[in-house]
């Protein structure tokens, strides 16, 4: 899939860089309270992950806590005065941010016919 954001910059992604499919709220329902939606992750080489989340904090501690941003760890650290890192994940793990972007993504809507047709059935 690919996906070109209004500021030019372009994207290209699959399954695989889907996280946790399960979180995902299509745009056509109803019930989201709490305005779950899609963002992509990625930093100098291109899309990390694709994640749903309430907000761009919680998208980073889920793309953390998937794995997703460990080549980004910063292996010692000391932030108990003031950090210059992105801290995020369960375990508030220390990661460079210098090259990583977030982006949030239109939300698609459920389509039957949509997901019929990318099965390849003729």
């Amino acid at each position: 899939m690919e996906y070109t954001f209004p500021n030019g910059m372009h994207i290209t992604f699959t399954d695989d860089d889907v996280v946790d499919i399960d979180a995902w709220i299509p745009a056509d329902d109803s019930y989201n309270p709490y305005n779950v939606r899609p963002f992509a992750i990625g930093g100098e080489f291109g899309i990390l992950a694709i994640v749903f989340a309430s907000h761009e904090s919680e998208a980073f501690d889920i793309a953390v806590d998937a794995g997703r941003l460990d080549g980004y760890m910063v292996a010692d650290h000391d932030c108990e005065e003031e950090c210059e890192h992105l801290l995020a994940g369960n375990a508030s793990e220390a990661f460079d941010d210098s090259y990583l972007w977030i982006h949030e993504v239109p939300n698609p809507r459920m389509s039957f016919a949509t997901l019929f047709g990318a099965m390849g059935v003729k």
